[in-house]
């Protein structure tokens, strides 16, 4: 069977473009490919084969183009294409050129470098920031994710000469450090370094006093530096994903801290302060980590977390309805979908496995008195979804199932509804389409 995608080479002046591609695309798809690779337009392409001009409406395949063929492209590039790109991008100060291909930054982006305020090349094949990156002297907001970027490959010398610089995203590369440099940019607001292979934060964080959003969720880091207690600015913490047991009691600097997420860690306890000394902390993840219900409730200053925490509960309530049968913990999401059980049959752990009914200590049997706000029909007639999987449910109650007539009806309805507007394209599939569960 022949492979889906295939290698071929385009000719193009002096340039040897490679390029991936299905077999069964199109000639003009092929076309679209290379304009950013170009500045050729789709009208001004020809693309020869063998002494032959290829169809636009062929595919690849069709066309008797396999892997390792190569293509001649004849054209003129579109300068006044180009020249009118460059002349918005220094109107708007802002170039996006995210998911394109590129495998280097292209020198046009270079000659509108003392403009730009935004860059943004994420999600190409880019495997160099180069030292003139330090031309960029207006840069605020540097987007650098999704691409192929190793420790050697930046520049940090370059990099950390953006004084101006305020948001830095170097999420899903191949980072193994970040250089003690990194604290020179201290006008950065928003770091994300997020899906690395960092092992350590630089001391040197701490002298990005202006932080406001750190991410650094997915990496290997095993502690944070008690220098992050210079970053008084933090309102957004990510470190989910790593392999923390602890946190230094100097984060509790952190005053405007209101997000905080080390779910997914080896945390047993958080520091002693954070409560207290974060007065506007009010989300808080703890998924997967050793903290149970009882080191929660010991903490000073837990009683006007909880305060806060049902505060901004009420807050979102009002903008999405939500029962208020199950606010309690709806957002502070703890650890261990199968709590540990006391011998008086009493939980000692939240359990998160279910947020709707995450108010509930067991999830072996749905009480019956739930039942009246929980049955089909209601459920239905106000909006909203119950989720009850990944329990230990074996039945439900029989009062959990009256309107089951009238659900029917209206899911039937609304199936119809998805044919008409081709959500789903045939009516057979409408039998338990939207219901995959047994029958009550």
């Amino acid at each position: 069977m022949e492979e889906s995608n295939i290698n071929i080479t385009v000719k193009f002046i002096t340039e040897s473009i490679p390029i991936t591609a299905s077999h069964d695309s199109t000639v003009q798809r092929l076309k679209s490919i290379l304009v950013p690779l170009t500045s050729v337009h789709p009208v001004d392409q020809k693309l020869i084969f063998k002494g032959r001009i290829l169809d636009n409406e062929k595919s690849l395949r069709e066309s008797e183009i396999n892997n390792g063929a190569k293509i001649m492209l004849v054209g003129t590039k579109d300068f006044r294409a180009d020249k009118g790109r460059i002349i918005l991008w220094k109107y708007t100060k802002c170039i996006d050129l995210a998911a394109e291909n590129l495998k280097d930054i292209p020198e046009k982006v270079w000659r509108c470098a003392p403009f730009i305020r935004t860059l943004n090349i994420g999600y190409n094949s880019i495997q160099q920031v180069p030292h003139r990156i330090d031309c960029f002297i207006e840069l605020r907001e540097l987007y650098l994710s999704g691409n192929d970027l190793s420790d050697e490959s930046i520049s940090w010398r370059g990099l950390t000469s953006l004084k101006l610089l305020q948001v830095l995203c170097l999420a899903l590369n191949c980072l193994n450090t970040l250089p003690p440099t990194l604290g020179l940019l201290t006008s950065l607001q928003r770091l994300d370094v997020g899906h690395n292979n960092l092992t350590a934060l630089p001391i040197e964080i701490g002298n990005l006093t202006e932080l406001e959003d750190l991410d650094v969720n997915n990496n290997w880091i095993s502690s944070i530096p008690a220098s992050i207690g210079n970053c008084t600015c933090l309102i957004k913490v990510n470190l989910s994903s790593n392999y923390l047991s602890e946190l230094p009691d100097e984060f509790c600097s952190s005053h405007n801290l209101k997000a905080l997420d080390i779910s997914d860690n080896a945390m047993k306890s958080l520091p002693n302060s954070l409560f207290k000394m974060c007065d506007q902390l009010s989300n808080l993840d703890l998924r997967n980590t050793e903290i149970t219900r009882d080191t929660l409730l010991q903490y000073e200053g837990w009683e006007d977390f909880d305060e806060r925490r049902r505060a901004e509960r009420q807050r979102r309530r009002e903008e999405i309805f939500i029962p208020a049968e199950f606010d309690e913990l709806a957002d502070i999401i703890l650890s261990d979908p199968y709590p540990d059980t006391d011998t008086d049959g009493s939980s000692t752990r939240f359990s998160p496995s279910n947020i709707l009914l995450e108010v509930m200590k067991t999830v072996e049997l749905l009480p019956g008195f739930l039942a009246p706000s929980l049955n089909v029909a209601g459920q239905i007639a106000v909006g909203e979804d119950v989720d009850l999987s990944s329990n230990h449910l074996s039945e439900l109650p029989d009062e959990f199932c009256e309107g089951w007539e009238d659900f029917d009806e209206q899911r039937r309805a609304k199936h119809q509804k998805q044919i008409d507007f081709r959500v789903i394209n045939f009516a057979e599939f409408d039998e338990g389409a939207d219901k995959n569960s047994v029958d009550c």
